[in-house]
Protein backbone atom coordinates (compact mmCIF):
# COMPACT_ATOMS: atom_id res chain seq x y z
CA UNK A 1 0.00 0.00 0.00
CA UNK A 2 2.80 2.38 0.75
CA UNK A 3 3.66 2.11 -3.35
CA UNK A 4 0.13 2.99 -3.84
CA UNK A 5 -0.12 5.76 -1.54
CA UNK A 6 3.56 6.95 -3.59
CA UNK A 7 1.98 6.90 -6.66
CA UNK A 8 -1.38 8.48 -5.70
CA UNK A 9 1.03 11.04 -4.12
CA UNK A 10 2.61 11.64 -7.42
CA UNK A 11 -0.30 11.83 -9.54
CA UNK A 12 -2.93 13.85 -6.70
CA UNK A 13 -1.71 16.99 -8.54
CA UNK A 14 -4.47 16.07 -11.40
CA UNK A 15 -7.52 15.61 -9.34
CA UNK A 16 -8.85 19.60 -9.61
CA UNK A 17 -8.57 19.34 -13.40
CA UNK A 18 -10.31 16.28 -14.04
CA UNK A 19 -12.65 17.07 -11.21
CA UNK A 20 -13.61 20.36 -12.64
CA UNK A 21 -13.62 18.72 -16.54
CA UNK A 22 -16.30 16.44 -15.18
CA UNK A 23 -18.26 18.99 -13.27
CA UNK A 24 -18.05 21.29 -16.28
CA UNK A 25 -18.83 19.30 -19.00
CA UNK A 26 -21.41 17.43 -17.22
CA UNK A 27 -23.54 20.64 -16.12
CA UNK A 28 -23.02 22.12 -19.21
CA UNK A 29 -24.84 19.29 -21.57
CA UNK A 30 -27.26 18.06 -18.63
CA UNK A 31 -28.66 22.24 -18.81
CA UNK A 32 -28.31 22.04 -22.92
CA UNK A 33 -29.80 18.46 -23.41
CA UNK A 34 -32.66 19.73 -21.20
CA UNK A 35 -33.38 23.22 -22.81
CA UNK A 36 -33.05 21.29 -26.61
CA UNK A 37 -35.94 18.56 -24.50
CA UNK A 38 -38.03 21.82 -23.95
CA UNK A 39 -39.04 21.89 -28.17
CA UNK A 40 -39.74 18.51 -27.71
CA UNK A 41 -43.75 17.00 -27.00
CA UNK A 42 -43.66 14.92 -23.60
CA UNK A 43 -45.86 11.91 -25.82
CA UNK A 44 -43.20 12.36 -28.56
CA UNK A 45 -40.97 9.60 -27.69
CA UNK A 46 -38.04 11.44 -27.59
CA UNK A 47 -34.98 10.67 -25.07
CA UNK A 48 -34.36 14.33 -24.17
CA UNK A 49 -38.15 14.70 -22.51
CA UNK A 50 -36.84 12.25 -19.40
CA UNK A 51 -34.54 11.94 -16.81
CA UNK A 52 -32.48 8.93 -18.43
CA UNK A 53 -32.32 9.91 -21.75
CA UNK A 54 -30.41 13.44 -20.57
CA UNK A 55 -28.59 11.97 -17.49
CA UNK A 56 -27.19 9.07 -20.29
CA UNK A 57 -26.33 11.51 -23.21
CA UNK A 58 -24.65 14.15 -20.91
CA UNK A 59 -22.65 11.82 -18.86
CA UNK A 60 -21.43 10.15 -22.49
CA UNK A 61 -19.88 13.34 -23.15
CA UNK A 62 -18.08 13.49 -19.70
CA UNK A 63 -17.37 10.01 -20.43
CA UNK A 64 -15.34 10.91 -23.61
CA UNK A 65 -13.92 14.45 -22.30
CA UNK A 66 -12.65 12.42 -18.87
CA UNK A 67 -11.17 9.42 -21.22
CA UNK A 68 -9.54 11.92 -23.97
CA UNK A 69 -8.22 14.04 -21.07
CA UNK A 70 -6.77 10.99 -18.66
CA UNK A 71 -5.33 9.62 -22.09
CA UNK A 72 -2.94 12.29 -22.44
CA UNK A 73 -2.30 12.26 -18.87
CA UNK A 74 -1.67 8.80 -18.73
CA UNK A 75 0.93 8.69 -21.66
CA UNK A 76 3.24 10.80 -19.44
CA UNK A 77 2.82 9.64 -16.28
CA UNK A 78 2.94 5.99 -17.09
CA UNK A 79 3.05 4.94 -21.11
CA UNK A 80 6.24 7.00 -20.90
CA UNK A 81 8.03 5.00 -17.86
CA UNK A 82 7.72 1.95 -19.98
CA UNK A 83 9.16 3.39 -23.46
CA UNK A 84 12.20 4.24 -24.30
CA UNK A 85 15.21 5.67 -21.60
CA UNK A 86 12.23 5.93 -19.07
CA UNK A 87 11.36 2.08 -18.93
CA UNK A 88 15.80 1.50 -18.30
CA UNK A 89 15.08 3.94 -15.00
CA UNK A 90 11.73 2.20 -13.83
CA UNK A 91 13.11 -1.72 -14.23
CA UNK A 92 16.16 0.06 -12.40
CA UNK A 93 13.94 0.44 -9.74
CA UNK A 94 13.88 -2.53 -6.37
CA UNK A 95 10.54 -3.23 -6.85
CA UNK A 96 9.22 -6.41 -8.56
CA UNK A 97 8.06 -4.64 -12.24
CA UNK A 98 4.50 -5.96 -11.91
CA UNK A 99 3.49 -4.53 -8.81
CA UNK A 100 4.88 -1.70 -9.79
CA UNK A 101 3.05 -1.01 -12.75
CA UNK A 102 -0.55 -2.30 -10.95
CA UNK A 103 0.66 0.29 -8.27
CA UNK A 104 0.73 2.95 -10.79
CA UNK A 105 -2.52 1.84 -12.59
CA UNK A 106 -4.87 1.34 -8.93
CA UNK A 107 -3.15 5.16 -8.84
CA UNK A 108 -4.66 6.03 -11.30
CA UNK A 109 -8.09 4.66 -11.23
CA UNK A 110 -8.76 6.15 -7.21
CA UNK A 111 -7.93 9.41 -9.11
CA UNK A 112 -9.81 9.18 -12.12
CA UNK A 113 -12.79 7.52 -10.91
CA UNK A 114 -13.30 9.76 -7.90
CA UNK A 115 -12.69 12.82 -9.63
CA UNK A 116 -14.99 12.09 -12.33
CA UNK A 117 -17.82 10.47 -10.05
CA UNK A 118 -18.07 13.57 -7.71
CA UNK A 119 -17.80 15.52 -10.70
CA UNK A 120 -20.72 13.97 -11.94
CA UNK A 121 -22.76 13.86 -9.07
CA UNK A 122 -22.34 17.50 -8.36
CA UNK A 123 -23.07 18.43 -11.71
CA UNK A 124 -26.20 16.70 -11.20
CA UNK A 125 -26.89 17.67 -7.62
CA UNK A 126 -26.85 21.34 -8.96
CA UNK A 127 -28.93 20.34 -12.02
CA UNK A 128 -31.76 18.83 -9.38
CA UNK A 129 -31.73 22.66 -7.44
CA UNK A 130 -32.28 24.28 -10.95
CA UNK A 131 -34.88 21.96 -11.96
CA UNK A 132 -37.24 22.31 -9.23
CA UNK A 133 -37.15 26.60 -9.94
CA UNK A 134 -36.62 26.11 -14.01
CA UNK A 135 -38.86 22.85 -14.13
CA UNK A 136 -36.92 21.79 -17.29
CA UNK A 137 -37.80 18.37 -16.72
CA UNK A 138 -40.81 16.68 -15.52
CA UNK A 139 -40.22 13.71 -13.28
CA UNK A 140 -39.35 12.06 -10.18
CA UNK A 141 -36.35 13.77 -7.66
CA UNK A 142 -35.80 10.21 -6.39
CA UNK A 143 -35.89 8.71 -9.77
CA UNK A 144 -33.60 11.21 -11.02
CA UNK A 145 -31.04 11.22 -8.54
CA UNK A 146 -30.98 7.25 -8.82
CA UNK A 147 -30.40 7.46 -12.48
CA UNK A 148 -27.41 9.99 -11.55
CA UNK A 149 -25.75 7.85 -9.52
CA UNK A 150 -25.95 4.56 -11.56
CA UNK A 151 -24.84 6.60 -14.89
CA UNK A 152 -21.99 8.14 -13.32
CA UNK A 153 -21.03 4.44 -12.07
CA UNK A 154 -20.98 3.13 -15.31
CA UNK A 155 -19.17 6.37 -16.97
CA UNK A 156 -16.37 5.88 -14.36
CA UNK A 157 -16.06 2.33 -15.15
CA UNK A 158 -16.47 3.18 -18.86
CA UNK A 159 -13.80 6.02 -18.40
CA UNK A 160 -11.10 4.05 -16.53
CA UNK A 161 -11.84 0.84 -18.85
CA UNK A 162 -11.23 3.14 -21.93
CA UNK A 163 -7.45 4.89 -20.46
CA UNK A 164 -6.09 1.45 -18.69
CA UNK A 165 -7.00 -0.02 -22.18
CA UNK A 166 -4.94 2.76 -24.40
CA UNK A 167 -2.08 2.58 -21.89
CA UNK A 168 -2.00 -1.46 -22.37
CA UNK A 169 -1.68 -0.62 -26.24
CA UNK A 170 0.89 2.21 -25.44
CA UNK A 171 2.81 0.27 -23.77
CA UNK A 172 2.63 -2.62 -26.31
CA UNK A 173 3.69 -0.61 -29.00
CA UNK A 174 6.32 1.67 -26.78
CA UNK A 175 4.58 4.86 -28.39
CA UNK A 176 2.35 7.89 -26.57
CA UNK A 177 0.98 8.52 -29.44
CA UNK A 178 -0.79 5.11 -29.67
CA UNK A 179 -1.75 5.90 -26.58
CA UNK A 180 -3.42 9.19 -27.58
CA UNK A 181 -5.27 7.18 -31.12
CA UNK A 182 -6.47 3.94 -29.43
CA UNK A 183 -8.14 6.81 -26.89
CA UNK A 184 -10.25 8.52 -29.46
CA UNK A 185 -10.76 4.94 -31.24
CA UNK A 186 -12.34 3.36 -28.34
CA UNK A 187 -14.44 6.65 -26.58
CA UNK A 188 -16.09 6.56 -30.52
CA UNK A 189 -17.39 3.30 -30.64
CA UNK A 190 -18.07 3.21 -26.14
CA UNK A 191 -19.89 6.29 -26.78
CA UNK A 192 -22.12 4.77 -29.63
CA UNK A 193 -22.28 1.37 -27.88
CA UNK A 194 -23.61 3.39 -24.49
CA UNK A 195 -26.09 5.70 -26.73
CA UNK A 196 -27.37 2.77 -28.40
CA UNK A 197 -28.24 0.85 -25.01
CA UNK A 198 -28.91 3.92 -22.99
CA UNK A 199 -32.17 4.55 -25.51
CA UNK A 200 -33.20 0.90 -25.65
CA UNK A 201 -31.64 -1.42 -23.17
CA UNK A 202 -30.84 1.00 -20.15
CA UNK A 203 -29.75 -2.72 -17.85
CA UNK A 204 -27.61 -3.97 -20.48
CA UNK A 205 -25.41 -0.10 -20.43
CA UNK A 206 -24.49 -1.87 -16.70
CA UNK A 207 -23.94 -5.12 -18.13
CA UNK A 208 -21.60 -3.71 -20.57
CA UNK A 209 -19.42 -1.68 -18.21
CA UNK A 210 -18.94 -4.87 -16.03
CA UNK A 211 -17.57 -7.01 -19.03
CA UNK A 212 -15.34 -3.64 -20.13
CA UNK A 213 -13.75 -4.08 -16.34
CA UNK A 214 -13.55 -7.42 -16.50
CA UNK A 215 -11.67 -7.60 -19.72
CA UNK A 216 -9.32 -5.10 -18.77
CA UNK A 217 -8.52 -6.74 -15.99
CA UNK A 218 -7.14 -9.82 -17.27
CA UNK A 219 -5.61 -7.82 -19.82
CA UNK A 220 -3.91 -5.47 -17.07
CA UNK A 221 -2.57 -8.85 -15.47
CA UNK A 222 -1.08 -10.29 -18.53
CA UNK A 223 0.87 -7.50 -19.33
CA UNK A 224 1.86 -7.62 -15.92
CA UNK A 225 3.43 -10.90 -15.88
CA UNK A 226 4.66 -9.48 -19.25
CA UNK A 227 6.95 -7.22 -18.15
CA UNK A 228 8.58 -8.96 -15.52
CA UNK A 229 10.35 -10.70 -18.26
CA UNK A 230 10.88 -7.76 -20.66
CA UNK A 231 14.38 -6.59 -20.94
CA UNK A 232 15.70 -3.06 -20.81
CA UNK A 233 16.56 -1.28 -23.78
Amino acid sequence: MKIVKHEFDSMQHRIIPLFLSSVLTQCTFLFFFSFVGKFDKPDSGSILTGYSGIVGLSGTVTMCVVSVYGAVWASKAIVQSYTGFGKNQTFLLPIKRSILFYSKLLALCLIVGSAEFIGMLLACATFIVSNILLDLVIGSLLEYWLLSIQISIIMVCVSVSVILISIFVGIYRSSSAATLICSVILVVVASNAIALLSTSYTSLMVIFAILLVLIVGEAGKLLGRQLENLDSE
